[in-house]
């Protein structure tokens, strides 16, 4: 029986986490793939925290719904961390390339852009600032890619 990769696990130090990876259906293959402290492996998952604040369908193609606010999160490019504290997950490394393009490209743009403004770092800021603009379309460019897909 394949259970299509929703992987409910811990940190070491007893953080749950529960992580989609398409590439995983057994418990076995998830240890193997390197997840740790495992507790199940399931083909699709219902999280409700001790309030009716959070109530979220985890599918088994991996997409998530948010039941409160009728709509999907893209936890690929935006992890869920509950009340509670369960961070939920994909483990899609271009969709994680994606994300930390764009927040370095932000970081990059911003320290840029304050170095510009003192006029002493004017020539190295507008050098971070174009580096951040590009790494900030490089990473809108892979979420573009996966949002019309």
């Amino acid at each position: 029986m394949e259970a299509d990769g929703w992987i409910e696990s811990y940190t070491d130090d007893g953080q749950a986490m529960v992580t989609y990876d398409a590439e995983i259906d057994t418990k076995e293959q998830a240890i193997k793939k390197g997840y740790k402290n495992i507790s199940s492996v399931n083909e699709s998952l219902y999280y409700r925290g001790h309030t009716d604040n959070e109530s979220y369908d985890l599918n088994k193609d991996g997409t998530v719904y948010d039941n409160n606010a009728k709509s999907n999160v893209d936890i690929g490019f935006n992890p869920i961390r509950t009340g509670e504290g369960v961070y939920v997950a994909e483990n899609n490394g271009i969709k994680q390339l994606g994300s930390a393009l764009q927040s370095g490209g932000d970081a990059a743009t911003y320290t840029g852009l304050a170095l510009s403004v003192t006029g002493v770092g004017a020539p190295a800021g507008a050098g971070f600032a174009l580096v951040g603009e590009w790494a900030n379309l490089a990473g809108t460019a892979i979420e573009s890619g996966y949002l019309f897909s």
